[in-house]
C-alpha cells in the first residue's frame, strides 16, 4: 500500500479518537469550539502531507519545460506569469520577483525528470555543446530581436612575419547616432570607418604586426563620448625561417627584379636565373650559398620551397628538367606560372583556360583577393588575357567582375599557381608598396612549401567563453600513441576521432580568461578564453542562427510556439502551518482553563 494511502488512514483515525474523547469529556464548555478545532487541526496535518494544488495558465505540459537563456524579454514570457527555467545565474537574480526557477544543471535535472521530452527555448539559445548533450529532446524556439553593435567578427589569428593581420566582420548600428569603428594596437589606432545611424556596414581593416609573439588589439566601436564595444583580437605572430626561393626568367625584365628587391627585404633564400641566350644565363644568389643552376636538378629541387618561372622559360625547359619540377612539385614545393602570352598550346599541360582580350581592348584592372578580403589600388592598361574558372582550381586573384587574374590547385602535396597579371612593381612605382606587399604575401603563403607541424589545433567555437565548456580538436603528427595533453599545466584526457587516428579531442573547463598554454607531447602553443562580457552580440547572433537551425533539422517534430495550457501548483504550507499551531494552541488553552475551573 502506498504511504499516502497511510497516512490518510492514519489521520482519519487519529481525528475519530480525539473527536471521542473530546465529546466524552465531563466538562462540556466550548465543545462544539474544541470539536471543530480538533477537525481543524487533524485536516491541517492531512494538508501538510497531502499539499492543496491549483491550476494556472502556462505553455508547459507533464512533458514540456519552459526554459529562458540570455536575451529572454521580460515581456514575453516572465509577466506572462508562465512557470519557467533557468540556467544562468545572472538572468535568475534578475527575475527573483517572476516565476522563474534556477536549475544549476539541465542534464541533471532532466535525469531526474524523464517525463519531460520537449524543451521550449526562450531568449537567444543554448550552446553548440548544450545541445550536443540534449540530442534525445524535441526544442521550440522562441527568439528575440537580433542584438546590435559588432554582431560578426573573424580574424586570422596565426601569423607569419610577412602576413597582414586581417580583421573582417559586421556593424549593426540600431540607434540614429553615427558610430565610429576602429582598430587599435598597442594604444595607436590602426584603421577606422564610420556607420551612419540605422545602417548594417561590413568592415576590414588590416595591419602588419612589427613584433612576434602573442598580441591582442582591439576592435572598439565609439558614439560621441560613449564607448559601445571594445572588443579583444587576440593573435599569434609567428618568427619563421623563410623557405627557399627559385626565379626563373626567360629574360631580365623589371617585375622580377621588383620582386627579388622586395624577397631580400624579407629574408627569403633566393635563387635568381635569367636567360640571356640560348644557353648563357645570368645569376643572382641573395641570403644564400652559390651554386649551380645551368641545369635544373631534381637535388636542387628538393631543397627549393617555390619556383617562380614564367611560362616561356617553362617551354624552354628540357624533358627531364621538367620532369624533375613535377616530381618536386607533386612532394611539396610550390610552383608559380607566371603567364603573359595567353598561348593555349603552351597551357594545355596545366589544363587551364584562358579568355585573351584584343589588343585593341587592353584595359587597367582593378585586382582583389576572393571573397572581398581585399580590393588593390587599379593597374596599369596591359592586361591582354584572364583565367576561366575551372572545377579544379580555386580563384585566388579576380576583378570585380569575376574574371580570373591568380588561380591556383592542389597538385600532389605541392601547390600549383598560375597567374595572368603582366606586372605587379607598378604599385612600388605609384607609392602603393602595402598593395604589392599584400599580393606576394598572399600569393607566397598559398603556394609555397608547407611544413610539417607537430600538431595543430582549433577550438570548437569562434569565441569559447569562461562560463562555457571549452573543447579542442587537436591534429596530431605521430597518430600511433595517445598524446599527452595539458592545459595550463593541468593533464586533460583527450579521445581520438573513431575513423581518423590523428585527430583527437579534449573537452573540460579552461579556469581562467586570457591567454591559455596548451601542450601537446611537450610542444607549446597558446589559445585564448574570452571573458562573459566579450563579444557579446556576435556571440548571440551565432547561437540565434545556430538554434534556429536547430528547429529547421527537426523536419516538423517539434512547432515553434505552443498553445496555452495549464499547469498545476503547490499552495504555500504555510496556511496549513498556521491552522494546525492554532488549533492546537487553542485546545491547550481550553484544556489547561478547565483544569484551573475543575
Amino acid at each position: 500500500m502506498e504511504f499516502k494511502y497511510i497516512a490518510l488512514i492514519a489521520c482519519v483515525i487519529l481525528g475519530i479518537v480525539l473527536l471521542f474523547f473530546e465529546y466524552r469529556r465531563k466538562n462540556r464548555n466550548n465543545l462544539y469550539g474544541r470539536l471543530a478545532a480538533t477537525v481543524v487541526l487533524v485536516f491541517c496535518l492531512a494538508l501538510l502531507i497531502f499539499p492543496v494544488q491549483y491550476e494556472v495558465k502556462g505553455v508547459s505540459n507533464s512533458h514540456s519545460i519552459n526554459l529562458l537563456t540570455a536575451g529572454t524579454p521580460k515581456d514575453e514570457v516572465l509577466a506572462a506569469g508562465i512557470q519557467s527555467y533557468t540556467t544562468d545565474p545572472g538572468l535568475y537574480q534578475a527575475s527573483k520577483k517572476t516565476r522563474v526557477k534556477y536549475i544549476a544543471d539541465l542534464i541533471y535535472y532532466l535525469a531526474d525528470h524523464p517525463e519531460i521530452m520537449h524543451i521550449n527555448i526562450y531568449g537567444y539559445g543554448l550552446s553548440a555543446e548544450e545541445v550536443r548533450q540534449l540530442n534525445k529532446y524535441t526544442f521550440s524556439f522562441h527568439p528575440p530581436k537580433e542584438p546590435a553593435g559588432i554582431v560578426s567578427a573573424s580574424w586570422n589569428n596565426k601569423l607569419k612575419s610577412t602576413e597582414f593581420l586581417q580583421v573582417q566582420g559586421t556593424f549593426k548600428n540600431q540607434t540614429n547616432k553615427t558610430v565610429k569603428i576602429y582598430l587599435e594596437g598597442f594604444g595607436t589606432r590602426l584603421d577606422s570607418l564610420t556607420v551612419p545611424g540605422g545602417n548594417n556596414i561590413s568592415f576590414s581593416f588590416r595591419d602588419q604586426p612589427k613584433q612576434t609573439g602573442l598580441a591582442i588589439y582591439r576592435l572598439v566601436a565609439i558614439a560621441g563620448n560613449d564607448t559601445i564595444a571594445k572588443e579583444p583580437v587576440p593573435f599569434e605572430v609567428k618568427a619563421e625561417i623563410p623557405g627557399a626561393i627559385l626565379m626563373l626568367s626567360s629574360a631580365p625584365d623589371f617585375e622580377f627584379k621588383f620582386l627579388k628587391d622586395w624577397l631580400f627585404d624579407h629574408q627569403y633564400p633566393l635563387m635568381l636565373r635569367s636567360r640571356i641566350s640560348k644557353d648563357k644565363f645570368s645569376t643572382d644568389f641573395l641570403n644564400t650559398p652559390v651554386v649551380k643552376l645551368e641545369r635544373i636538378s631534381t637535388e636542387q629541387l628538393q631543397k627549393t620551397a617555390l619556383l617562380i618561372i614564367d611560362e616561356d622559360e617553362f617551354t624552354a625547359l628540357s624533358m627531364g628538367e621538367k620532369e624533375a619540377v613535377d616530381r618536386a612539385s607533386a612532394r611539396g614545393m610550390g610552383l608559380l606560372i607566371r603567364a603573359s602570352s595567353g598561348d593555349q598550346k603552351k597551357l594545355q599541360e596545366f589544363s587551364i583556360h584562358t579568355e585573351n582580350v584584343p589588343s585593341f581592348k587592353e584595359q587597367e584592372v582593378v585586382p582583389e583577393l576572393t571573397n572581398n578580403a581585399y580590393r588593390f589600388s587599379a593597374l596599369p592598361a596591359g592586361q591582354t588575357s584572364f583565367i576561366q574558372p575551372a572545377s579544379d582550381y580555386k580563384m585566388l586573384v579576380q576583378t570585380k567582375a569575376g574574371k580570373g587574374l591568380v588561380s591556383g590547385r592542389i597538385n600532389g602535396a605541392g601547390m600549383l599557381l598560375y597567374s595572368v597579371i603582366p606586372t605587379t612593381y607598378n604599385w612600388v612605382l605609384d607609392g602603393k608598396k602595402s598593395d604589392y606587399t599584400i599580393f606576394w604575401s598572399t600569393i607566397i603563403a598559398a603556394g609555397i612549401r608547407k611544413t610539417t607541424e607537430r600538431f595543430s589545433y582549433e577550438t570548437q567555437t569562434s569565441f569559447p567563453v569562461i562560463s562555457e565548456k571549452l573543447t579542442l580538436n587537436l591534429e596530431v603528427a605521430d597518430s600511433k600513441k595517445m598524446p599527452q595533453v595539458s592545459i595550463n599545466q593541468n593533464r586533460w584526457s583527450p579521445s581520438q576521432h573513431p575513423q581518423f587516428n590523428s585527430l583527437w579531442q579534449v573537452s573540460g573547463w579552461s579556469g581562467r580568461a586570457g591567454w591559455n598554454t596548451l601542450a601537446v607531447n611537450g610542444n607549446q602553443s597558446a589559445f585564448y578564453v574570452y571573458a562573459n562580457s566579450d563579444w557579446s552580440s556576435a556571440r548571440y547572433i551565432q547561437r540565434l542562427n545556430f538554434n534556429s537551425k536547430l528547429i529547421n533539422n527537426q523536419n516538423g517534430r517539434a512547432s515553434s510556439s505552443e498553445a496555452p495550457n495549464f499547469v498545476k501548483e503547490d499552495l504555500s504550507l504555510w496556511w496549513f502551518y498556521a491552522g494546525f499551531l492554532l488549533s492546537a494552541a487553542f485546545l491547550w488553552y481550553e484544556s489547561k482553563n478547565q483544569e484551573q475551573n475543575g
